[in-house]
This record gives C-alpha cells, structure tokens and sequence, in this order.
C-alpha cells in the first residue's frame, strides 16, 4: 500500500449496512444523514475519486497526502453518490476501497470499525431501499411451481420467494435474491423466504411435500439461525419428512464443513435435503459424495432440448444412471416441451419440474 488517504462526505442521505451483535445481519437503513468514510489503497485510486466528485460540482477539501473532503448532498441521495464513485473505478479498484457510513450522532469509534465494508457493497446497499421496504411492510410472498412423477401425477411443490411492489406489480425471486447477496442482506431475506414459505403453505392448509429454497451463507450458526424455521414447521403441522431444503451446487462450493453442519441440523429435525441444478458447475460429483443428498435435481440447462441434443443426453443421462445406482431420487428441472418430457421418462428420471407442467402461481392454484 503505497499511500493510504480518508475521504469523508457529510450527507444527508441514508446509511448503509450496520451488522448487528448477534448475526451481523444488516440494521435497516436509516432516514437520516450522515457521514460516508472512504480508505483507498492506491495514490491513482485517489485520484480518480477525487475527479469524480469535483467532475459532479461537489466540494472537496484536501490535506496533503491524507485527503479529506466534506461535502454536504442536498438532492443526492447515497446511493447516486455512491454509485457515482464506484463508476469511476474498475470492479476490482470498487472492491478494494473500503468505506463506512455512519449516520449523523453516530461516533467514529473503534465499535464502528467492524461495520467498514467496500465502497461496492455500500453503493449495492443504499440501492436496496426498495428491500428493506419489502421486508419491513411484509411485501413478500410465495409462488410454488409443481413437481410431479413420471406419469404426472402430484408429488411435491416447490415455495419460490416473490416481492410485491406498493402498485402491486410482481418482483421476480432472481432479482431480489440478486440484490440480497450484493447488498450483504442474505440473512434478512433469505430467513423471511424461508418463513413465507411455510406460513404460506400452512395458511393453505398443505400437508404435503415441500421443496424450500435456502443458502448456507444466510446462516451464521445453524443450531442458533435455524431455530425459527424448526418452529414455524412444527407449528405448521407440516410432517418433517414432507419438507425437503434445496442448496444449489454454487452457493454449496463456500465452505463445505459449514454446508455440512447446516444440513446436520436440517436432517436432525427429521427434514430432507436436496441437492440443486446438479451438473451446472465442476463440482456436482464431489457435493454428491459429501453432501449424500436425498434427491437430487438436475440443471435445466442440461433438460432443455435433451431431446435433440447428443452431447446433452450423453451427459445427462449418465447424471441418471449415477444417481439410480446411489439410490438418490431425481428430479429435472426446466422441463417444456412433450419431447423432453419422454426422453427423460426413458432415461429413467423419477419426477420432472417446469412449465410443461405448471408455472409458479399461488398455492390454491396448484392445489386445486
């Protein structure tokens, strides 16, 4: 590090993430102004941060090689200004500032250290406004798209999170699970899924099968975080053997003894595991060993157009076998056409998911 410098901007916008003492989950943001904290690395890091905030009209104060700057925001908010600077860098110079934000009262103390972040997760947090309204007036909901046997008969549902906007528009789960992970709120969001899909399919009346979403980076302390999952299961009279967690292969690859440990505690309730989009990445074969799934589902990029593809079905279809000889269940996801459908049911798949045979829709749509 040839040159560290501080850039601090008073605002009157909103702060960014503050972990709290338990979870580190990310604190709502506030309505109040406040200070933005910048460290950079790097005298050209400077530079350019320095360029974009006098390119923007706003008044920087400098101090030899420690730049100091305060700059007070009226119409901007934080996350105009912090977007503006991470503009001005590279992903990689975005993700090497460190940057803090503190709202006005708070002290600069040694107890805000531990809230000092990037400037990129900062700027992705201040833009995620729109996810702290969703959680805070309980605009989540659940869809759930069958899962059904070979012959297409009913087997089990699957719960995907959806947001509803205040004009009551549809949020995709893509893009809030997207805008979670960069604005450091896997936690918050991924544990009010997890509850909406169970309140959702208790409020139903369901007693089924149940597939549920969940990433193991959302869950600091299984004994301790998965505490209130157990709970709303149990008082959902749900049986535990019909609620099945699904873990995708990427969000598996971070650390396998902590994946291990949550699927433990999962497995101890009396819950089942799967094992999601299997041969999507490099790693499928190794997760299969460690993990010894109790279903397994099969990517649909590997599905779509099996029917018609060599190199597909050669590939897919020894996933089948493999998993036939371990006794692991099967389901292939993104099925869409008829033909897919039968090659699938020739290969031996057990149960088959996608449009073909349903969209994601309201409970009382699947069950009735």
């Amino acid at each position: 590090m040839d040159e560290e410098a501080v850039f601090m901007i008073q605002s009157p916008i909103k702060p960014a993430a503050s972990p709290c003492a338990s979870c580190g989950r990310p604190a709502p943001l506030a309505d109040t102004g406040g200070t933005l904290y910048l460290w950079w690395p790097a005298g050209h890091v400077a530079r350019k941060l320095l360029t974009a905030v006098r390119d923007a009209g706003l008044p920087v104060t400098t101090a030899g090689t420690a730049a100091r700057a305060e700059v007070p925001v009226a119409a901007e908010t934080l996350a105009q200004v912090a977007g503006l600077l991470s503009a001005a860098l590279t992903p990689v110079e975005a993700q090497a500032v460190r940057a803090l934000f503190l709202p006005q009262g708070t002290p600069a103390d040694i107890d805000a250290l531990g809230r000092v972040t990037t400037l990129a997760r900062v700027a992705a947090r201040s833009e995620a406004v729109w996810l702290d309204r969703l959680l805070a007036e309980d605009r989540l909901t659940s869809h759930f798209q069958p899962i059904v046997t070979t012959e297409g008969g009913s087997f089990a549902v699957e719960a995907l999170v959806r947001g509803i906007t205040a004009g009551g528009d549809m949020i995709g789960g893509g893009r809030i699970m997207t805008a979670a992970r960069d604005a450091d709120m896997l936690f918050p969001v991924d544990l009010a899924a997890r509850a909406c899909a169970v309140r959702t399919a208790a409020a139903a009346g369901f007693k089924g099968r149940l597939f549920i979403n969940f990433s193991p980076a959302a869950i600091y302390d299984p004994d301790h975080c998965l505490r209130s999952t157990v709970g709303l299961i149990e008082a959902a009279g749900i049986p535990p053997e019909n609620i099945v967690f699904e873990v995708g292969e990427a969000d598996s690859l971070e650390s396998l003894d902590h994946l291990k440990n949550i699927l433990r505690v999962y497995r101890a309730a009396g819950f089942k595991v799967a094992l999601d989009d299997l041969g999507a990445g490099y790693a499928s074969l190794n997760l299969l060993h460690e993990v010894r799934p109790d279903f397994v589902k099969l990517d649909m990029g590997l599905v779509q157009g099996v029917d018609g593809d060599a190199f597909k079905a050669a590939v897919l279809g020894g996933l089948l076998r493999m998993a036939r000889e371990l006794g692991i269940p099967t389901v292939c996801e993104g099925v869409e056409t008829e033909a897919e459908a039968a090659w699938l049911r020739a290969a031996g798949a057990d149960y088959l998911q996608g449009y073909l045979f349903g969209r994601p829709a309201p409970l009382a749509a699947q069950t009735s």
